[in-house]
């Protein structure tokens, strides 16, 4: 399974980025590959590669 969390802001933005950050290690600790896209960096890791940033042109 792969699952694809989308929110505006990650981690520390907000309470949703937060909740889609812990969602996202959850899954990982389960076995599934999880991705996050986001719009807005708040404290994202660029060295991690399940982190993508959207880009809207």
């Amino acid at each position: 399974m792969i699952v694809l969390l989308i929110n505006t802001l990650f981690r520390n933005g907000d309470s949703t980025g937060r909740i889609a950050y812990d969602l996202m290690q959850i899954q990982k600790q389960e076995g599934i590959e999880a991705y996050v896209a986001y719009s807005h960096e708040t404290s994202a890791s660029h060295m991690d590669n399940t982190i993508l940033e959207l880009v809207v042109v």
